[in-house]
């Protein structure tokens, strides 16, 4: 019988766990929880610290350079980054996965080349792919889902290739070929499901990048534009005033850093409970 998970263990997956649904209660109800609209300017107001650092009470968590409420701004800034991350996190997802599988089953040159485009993606830098893609077609909230989905597919793409090659000999598989099921069949309905756990693992695994990179990108004012707001431009605004206002900065890099780790560790936790390898030993 293996011994049950350490007590740190447990208590920061908890804590992971409350921080994420925390962030998901504040992307859906955003609207109804934020006091003031997001871009809504209050120059009277201008650079108030937070409450507990001698700030006023109608604005909890201070203001920005303009008088905005950050509070208000953090709720819709943390639903964009969620969203950004969660739809590059499932393109890349899926278009990883269908040319692992293409290759897997095809082989020969449609393998050679996935396998060459895997090897390309991997060793090209992908900030200077994003930047070059946003200069030629411009800056737009389709277009940067885009380029963040297209981020970390060659992982989803080598994992389900090996994945596949390795079901292949299987008898579920052979079975299914037994009875004349289609290609499409047979990895919809029995590759997939097998391989799924891995996978999940490694979007978990994907998704605080993805946040990382939309922050990095809009930090440069490369990303998410005005009127939107999200953490990554949030925190590009306050880099003007971090010995003035340093709270302006710091609050959405605070929530990016959290987000992140409390990604990262489900992941960890996701790897260790789908791996049969670990389980056994």
């Amino acid at each position: 019988m293996s011994p049950g998970p350490r007590p740190t263990r447990s208590l920061a997956l908890w804590l992971a766990l409350g921080w994420l649904a925390l962030c998901l209660i504040a992307a859906i109800f955003a609207d109804f929880l934020a006091p003031y609209d997001f871009t809504s300017i209050d120059l009277r107001s201008r650079i108030q610290p937070p409450l507990f650092f001698g700030g006023q009470g109608n604005h909890w968590l201070g203001t920005d350079d303009l008088g905005r409420d950050l509070y208000s701004r953090l709720l819709h800034s943390i639903r964009i980054s969620i969203f950004v991350a969660l739809l590059g996190t499932v393109i890349g997802a899926v278009i990883g996965t269908f040319l692992g599988f293409l290759a897997a089953h095809m082989g020969g040159l449609v393998d050679d080349a996935v396998m060459l485009l895997i090897d390309a993606q991997a060793a090209l830098p992908f900030m200077v792919v994003a930047l070059l893609l946003i200069a030629l077609f411009g800056s737009s909230l389709s277009l940067f889902i885009v380029i963040v989905g297209i981020y970390g597919w060659e992982r989803y793409a080598r994992l389900a290739r090996g994945l596949a090659l390795s079901a292949r000999e299987r008898g579920y598989v052979t079975a299914a070929r037994v009875f004349d099921a289609s290609p499409f069949y047979i990895y919809w309905r029995h590759v997939l499901p097998n391989t799924a756990s891995a996978l999940i693992v490694n979007a978990t695994l994907n998704f605080p990048e993805i946040i990382l990179l939309e922050s990095a990108l809009s930090f440069l004012g490369l990303g998410i534009q005005p009127p939107m707001s999200s953490l990554g431009n949030m925190l590009g605004y306050g880099r003007e005033y971090l010995l003035s206002a340093w709270w302006i900065a710091v609050l959405p890099g605070l929530v990016i850093v959290l987000t992140a780790l409390a990604v990262s560790i489900l992941g960890d936790h996701l790897r260790d409970r789908l791996d049969p390898d670990l389980q056994r030993r």
